[in-house]
């Protein structure tokens, strides 16, 4: 790939990562199942690139890694929230 296409490939990723936080905030499935080889795959070949190519994409490797922080977050929080209705549930009634 050259710096074009990783640009595009980070791009896409960090579309679609913003997608799947819609999605999950709206309880469908927010898919992503591939997405840490897809990242894998991009990273390695950012290493082929230019030092000053890579100087370029540095803030969208960045943006990328905030967007999946932050996804990961909102994931615990709906977790959290749901273990808490659970619980609430299951709580005995006399």
């Amino acid at each position: 790939m050259d710096r074009i296409e990783v640009e595009e490939t980070l791009n896409n990723l960090i579309d679609e990562v913003e997608s799947a936080k819609g999605k999950l905030s709206a309880g469908s499935d927010f898919g992503l199942s591939d997405i840490s080889e897809r990242i894998a795959e991009v990273c390695g070949e950012v290493t082929f690139l230019a030092e000053e190519d890579i100087l370029e994409i540095q803030p969208l490797i960045q943006r990328l890694r905030d967007d999946l922080t932050s996804f990961a977050n909102d994931i615990e929080d709906v977790q959290e929230l749901a273990s808490k209705e659970s619980d609430i549930i299951d709580v005995p009634t006399n």
